[in-house]
């Protein structure tokens, strides 16, 4: 493998992980950046970077791809209090999500991320 190829690879893996690194704190990216000892505008430069990778993996060999859900935990409430109302349905293509107040934010950002790369 060419030198330079793989050092790209291994920067792309070590700012993917910082990008998920930051991600899972639930910081903003200013504050995390700032936090972290991390330039702003080279922290936006790998994340167009590994996007485009993403995007281009993608269009040469499409995979669906799935998110852990965790599973619904079972609660003592009457019948009538389980009753979904969504306050907010998104539809793109062929997906549609309906979430209400309830709806563990994390749980939407991993669906929401598996549905862009979908």
């Amino acid at each position: 493998m060419d030198t330079r190829l793989a050092t790209s690879k291994l920067r792309m893996q070590q700012w993917q992980a910082i990008i998920q690194a930051r991600i899972e704190s639930g910081m903003t990216v200013s504050s995390w950046c700032d936090a972290n000892g991390i330039n702003i505008k080279s922290y936006y430069y790998w994340l167009h970077k590994i996007k485009a990778a993403m995007l281009e993996e993608d269009s040469v060999s499409p995979v669906r791809a799935f998110a852990e859900l965790p599973a619904a935990q079972e609660s003592h409430v009457h019948d009538n209090e389980r009753i979904f109302r969504p306050e907010l349905t998104l539809s793109v293509a062929d997906i549609t999500i309906s979430i209400d107040s309830n709806t563990p934010c994390d749980l939407l950002s991993r669906v929401l991320e598996v549905i862009r790369h979908a």
